[in-house]
């Protein structure tokens, strides 16, 4: 199966500036995000929220301009054990993230949205009476809790978000390779939100997934790829 080397295909000098400008200008609108992000979180617990928030801005564009510019990840042959067990480390630092915490404890209830509808689907009982453990509303989607059930019975509906995040890491090397595909595990990993989905047992970072996963597959499947 042939891969697509996007960054090589695309580098400085085969593609015109303007392309170059909107890779930066996609890159520093993430980095203004995930900065954003950790200075709405950040300041509920320190009072250096600034410094943090503008340090997790400078991270960010110097690993974008590492990968970019400076192409660091060219210099490493990518081969697949490499990827894999990158993934593997990387699928294993965010279930400990989300074990770490008490998922009782958390101020966010979308975890519980499935989790408690889904017992009481299991035990007969009509799904939709269930409340969340903030006594909010259950999930109003029947193919999403379905969806969950695997993962419920793993005993954690959070799972959803890591097991479709590796396949999304995946889906990169199967459309652009095996190189793209550390990049893009890199630029996930970078990304504040995306633990703090993680973290929360959050199915919005699962739905985000999914979609993407889904679409790839489809392009793959278009273009013979």
């Amino acid at each position: 199966m042939k891969g697509i080397d996007f960054f090589k295909r695309n580098s400085k000098a085969n593609i015109p500036d303007k392309c170059t400008w909107i890779y930066w200008a996609a890159s520093i609108i993430l980095a203004i995000i995930g900065s954003l992000f950790t200075t709405k979180y950040a300041l509920r617990v320190t009072s250096y929220y600034q410094v943090i928030s503008i340090c997790y801005f400078c991270i960010y564009l110097i690993t974008i301009w590492a990968i970019l510019k400076r192409k660091i990840v060219d210099r490493v042959t990518i081969t697949p054990t490499l990827l894999y067990v990158s993934l593997a480390l990387f699928a294993a630092i965010m279930i400990a993230v989300q074990y770490y915490l008490d998922p009782m404890q958390l101020k966010v209830d979308r975890w519980s949205a499935l989790a408690f509808p889904i017992r009481n689907l299991l035990n007969g009982e009509f799904p939709y009476t269930a409340k969340t453990h903030l006594d909010g509303y259950g999930s109003p989607f029947p193919i999403w809790q379905l969806f969950h059930i695997p993962f419920y019975f793993l005993g954690n509906v959070g799972l959803s978000g890591i097991v479709t995040c590796v396949l999304f890491i995946i889906s990169i090397k199967y459309l652009l390779g095996y190189k793209d595909a550390l990049i893009g595990m890199i630029i996930v990993a970078l990304s504040i939100s995306v633990w703090y989905e993680i973290a929360v047992r959050s199915d919005l970072i699962t739905n985000f997934f999914s979609s993407c996963n889904i679409y790839y597959r489809t392009y793959q499947k278009k273009h013979h790829i």
